[in-house]
């Protein structure tokens, strides 16, 4: 996925690029999110063309682009999911990085532009970090996402360097993007979610920073859990990340701080729905980066955790 996404990011570095209109990119947007919204991983095997509302212009060079294997059908008039799927996510992730290249970007809300649920936008509190994300549709319990990441003040001198800064951040995009003032530079706390399989939890927190002209890690917690109500939570009031999950065979140990701080456990004598270990974790943001103020461990009843 990681390469799919680079090779959309190359052709449409903005340093040549003709200026596209921007009302017209978002209305193209738009469109090709909602045409994307009908496509599902299991879906119909075929879809009609015309059900898809493509210029004519559009359609022939989707002909041309797909008339190999049986992608389309006998008669051409129909072409297989698979294929459209990958169609508008190329649509889709052009016209979102010629958006945020454009020099009408920063003075428009883009959430208020480009309304479609198939598309997930998190914009940090000073509106300058931007995660554009959507599902992928590519079957199965992990529910993979294309994620698409733009700095206002990051300025790429070449591909390789955009390259570089996409592949910093997760691949399946954020949930939330919250900024930290401090008296070096502006540090941002990211938080996100992966559903791995049906009973896969992943959450995590990460801090990082931005300077010359990168971004770098300075803090990131995460946990696996078979338990959605497990993980690791971040509390923007207080500043405050607290960690509360239960041992399982994803995580077999607590946690809190370096690699010799585990604490392990055999997860095959706490299998038996009766009881549970809890571990628990606190970090407070102290003005540079997350310390560890508090971490416990317990046994607990297996019903108490219930409720």
């Amino acid at each position: 996925m990681k390469t799919l996404i680079t090779l959309f990011f190359l052709p449409f570095l903005a340093f040549s690029q003709t200026k596209a209109d921007f009302n017209k990119l978002i209305e193209d947007t738009n469109e090709y999110l909602t045409q994307y919204s009908k496509l599902r991983a299991y879906g119909e095997e075929y879809y009609p063309i015309s059900e898809f509302g493509l210029s004519k212009r559009e359609i022939k060079k989707l002909l041309i682009d797909a008339d190999y294997d049986a992608t389309l059908s006998k008669n051409k008039d129909s072409i297989q999911n698979y294929h459209m799927i990958f169609y508008f996510q190329e649509k889709i992730t052009k016209r979102i990085n010629q958006i945020v290249r454009h020099q009408d970007f920063q003075k428009v809300n883009i959430q208020e532009l480009i309304t479609s649920d198939e598309l997930s936008i998190v914009i940090s509190d000073d509106n300058k970090l931007f995660n554009f994300s959507m599902d992928a549709k590519t079957g199965g319990t992990y529910r993979s996402r294309i994620s698409i990441m733009h700095y206002t003040d990051f300025a790429p001198q070449d591909s390789a360097q955009l390259t570089q800064f996409q592949d910093f951040f997760a691949s399946d995009g954020y949930n939330n993007i919250y900024t930290l003032p401090t008296d070096e530079v502006i540090k941002y706390v990211m938080t996100g979610y992966v559903r791995g399989c049906s009973y896969c939890f992943q959450t995590f927190v990460c801090l990082v920073s931005f300077k010359d002209n990168q971004f770098k890690e300075e803090f990131s917690y995460s946990v696996d859990s078979r338990d959605w109500n497990d993980g690791v939570f971040y509390d923007h009031d207080t500043k405050t990340i607290n960690v509360d999950y239960h041992v399982d065979d994803l995580t077999s140990y607590c946690y809190c701080g370096g690699e010799n701080d585990k604490k392990e456990f055999d997860y095959d004598k706490f299998a038996d729905n009766e009881t549970l270990i809890n571990c628990q974790c606190k970090f407070v943001f102290n003005g540079l980066t997350f310390e560890l103020v508090e971490e416990s461990w317990k046994k607990v009843n297996y019903e108490d955790r219930k409720e």
